[in-house]
């Protein structure tokens, strides 16, 4: 099961936001800590960018596959993950506290470039 997601995050990587990323594509974001965040603070590295839903449990198992890709290859890889519902940050904060990446949250144009 973890080499499905981790296949299709990087299928998804390679389909979508590299090439964004190709295009000149930023935008910015808030993280569940209140830390402002653009896109462009990661140049130079491989974004891999999560979205995910607190009431999803293979999203919420995902965020751990992603932390194991983010220890392993910090130097190259930046993950990024997005919640979609900010009301379920309630819920999902004592599992995310620990992760070694930066979690925020979708917003509209976030949602527009990635629909």
């Amino acid at each position: 099961m973890r080499k499905i997601i981790i296949f299709f995050t990087i299928i998804y990587f390679l389909c979508f936001a590299s090439p964004c990323l190709a295009k000149g594509i930023n935008f910015s974001f808030v993280s569940y800590n209140g830390k402002k965040h653009e896109l462009i603070e990661f140049r130079g590295k491989y974004v891999i960018i999560n979205f995910f839903s607190s009431y999803c449990d293979g999203c919420i198992a995902e965020l751990q596959v992603l932390n194991r890709i983010q220890q392993k290859c910090e130097k190259n890889i930046q993950v990024i993950s997005l919640l979609l519902d900010p009301e379920g940050i309630v819920f999902i904060r004592p599992l995310i506290s620990n992760l070694d990446y930066i979690v925020g949250f979708a917003n509209k144009k976030i949602l527009k470039i990635f629909p």
